[in-house]
């Protein structure tokens, strides 16, 4: 662990910094189109990379049940891992989401309201940035699943972040060479879900407004919006 701080983790920890940190906040005219992504995070990089990373470590043997049409730990378990782990400042309790109070959520005089960190995490996941690296790793396997329609979006999104939720080993993927020794076990990830039938991937959850935006398997970023959609009108 030691050697993999150096290795590993800095490495992406500096790339999240890069996506959402303050190396994202520290350009020229940020607010006025020096990002195009401009918008108020609060992100803590090293927190970010071991929450994703928990997540991961946590969810995968679900994903790899779910690939294989076999139940894994439910819907309803890994939104309560993100409500109560990632916290959020947002805990109004609209159907279905509601907290309790304790852990992030107790109300004392002493404990601030709970930072943004859903709301960095999804930023993260859907950084040009972040997903330019991951893009490296996915095309050793082949080409991603293009296509338009709801067939070929669903598999790329399964795609994306079955890379992803790997554990905190799968950050290795990220460094020089760690994409090819990790080749074998992407390969087997992607044929699965090529050939998976999506029919039986049915959406149990629904955000807030009745839109569905979760399979039934872990997509950290899905499932996040989820937590956090009262956010928006």
């Amino acid at each position: 662990l030691h050697a993999s701080r150096f290795t590993t983790f800095n490495p992406v920890i500096d790339l999240i910094d890069q996506c959402a940190g303050k190396q994202w906040y520290q350009v020229e005219d940020f607010w006025h189109g020096g990002r195009s992504d401009a918008e108020t995070l609060h992100c803590e990089p090293e927190c970010a990379l071991f929450e994703i990373a928990i997540y991961g470590s946590l969810f995968r043997s679900t994903l790899k049940a779910n690939l294989d049409h076999r139940k894994g730990l439910d819907l309803d378990t890994r939104l309560n891992f993100i409500k109560y782990c990632i916290g959020h400042w947002f805990r109004d309790n609209y159907k279905g989401f509601a907290v309790q109070q304790y852990g992030p959520y107790k109300i004392r005089w002493d404990n601030p309201h709970p930072k943004r960190e859903q709301h960095s995490i999804r930023h993260i996941l859907k950084s040009r940035r972040w997903n330019a690296a991951w893009e490296k790793a996915r095309a050793l396997c082949g080409a991603d699943f293009e296509g338009a329609d709801f067939d070929s979006d669903c598999r790329q999104r399964l795609w994306v972040n079955a890379v992803q939720i790997q554990g905190l080993e799968a950050f290795e993927i990220l460094t020089p060479g760690g994409a090819d020794r990790w080749k074998g076990r992407l390969l087997e990830l992607r044929d699965k879900i090529e050939r998976l039938d999506l029919n039986r991937m049915q959406s149990d959850e629904k955000d807030m407004h009745g839109n569905i935006f979760a399979l039934d398997c872990p997509v950290l970023e899905d499932e996040i919006f989820l937590c956090s959609s009262g956010m928006w009108p």
